[in-house]
């Protein structure tokens, strides 16, 4: 008869001390859309539209609005801010509203009909579950997730194209530019009722730099105290790099029909500037 023996090895894991500072300027939260059942219980769907935000100015407050509706059921229109504190501790609250007063080009939501406010302070950087709607049918929650934005060095790319699946764009001021749409060109670009960009990863004429590449999101930064969020299903970008962005921005060239997103992409660099007329 074998005898086995197993030998445990026990591994000790390093944990890094992160200051406030550090933790004020990675302070980060991500929100995505559930439906269950009326118990909560019962995963029915999960929304196709997801958003990440994070403080500008290394100040440790990320304030913000988001309207989203599900096809078949209600509006939810949010609006939340969130501040870490000189001691490090997190709170916010929470301000759900019944309506959207208007929204237009330039400006983001502005929601009317406050239905609820709650004030939190976060426990054990755990995600917030906000039931933003409930019926004797179902619920929507609403998943707000704090976390910490990866440090990653920048590093030139090669040859790679922009490439995304299921993308939304949205920006700062709360506005969705496009849902679910594909990027797929070493030289890339789209216009939107909100306004259009082109972007790659490399320097082209009129192009200046305006962000970063970083897993799944790429965020543009064309003029202070305005971005505009690129995330897509799948990563842009290999895990653990990091890439700058360049292109150019034009909040006037816009499409006539809400919603309407045209697309321009091109691995050729003087064929892409016919198409975006530079």
């Amino acid at each position: 008869m074998k005898t086995l023996f197993l030998l445990l090895i026990a591994s000790t894991a390093f944990a890094r001390t992160i200051s406030v500072d550090e933790l004020k300027s990675r302070f980060m939260m991500s929100g995505e859309t559930f439906i269950f059942d009326s118990t909560g219980k019962k995963l029915q769907s999960h929304g196709s539209e997801w958003r990440t935000w994070h403080n500008r100015n290394k100040s440790g407050k990320i304030e913000a609005s988001w309207s989203s509706e599900v096809e078949g059921h209600p509006l939810v229109a949010l609006h939340h801010v969130w501040q870490v504190k000189d001691d490090g501790t997190i709170s916010g609250f929470i301000e759900q509203y019944g309506a959207l007063a208007h929204q237009t080009r330039d400006e983001g939501p502005d929601f009317k009909n406050v239905i609820r406010k709650q004030d939190f302070e976060l426990e054990d950087f755990a995600p917030v579950n906000w039931i933003a709607v409930q019926t004797k049918d179902y619920r929507i929650v609403v998943r707000l997730t704090p976390l910490l934005r990866e440090e990653l060095p920048v590093k030139p790319v090669t040859d790679l194209p922009i490439s995304g699946t299921e993308i939304i764009v949205s920006d700062s001021k709360g506005n969705l530019w496009a849902s679910k749409v594909a990027l797929d060109s070493k030289y890339s670009g789209m216009i939107t009722h909100r306004g259009a960009f082109f972007i790659s990863y490399f320097p082209f004429p009129g192009a200046k730099e305006l962000g970063t590449a970083q897993g799944r999101t790429i965020e543009l930064n064309p003029e202070p105290d305005f971005y505009i969020n690129i995330i897509s299903r799948d990563s842009f970008l290999p895990d653990g790099i990091s890439a700058k962005v360049y292109g150019r921005v034009d909040k006037k060239r816009t499409t006539q029909r809400l919603t309407s997103v045209r697309m321009l992409g091109s691995s050729n660099e003087e064929e892409f500037l016919k198409k975006v007329g530079g």
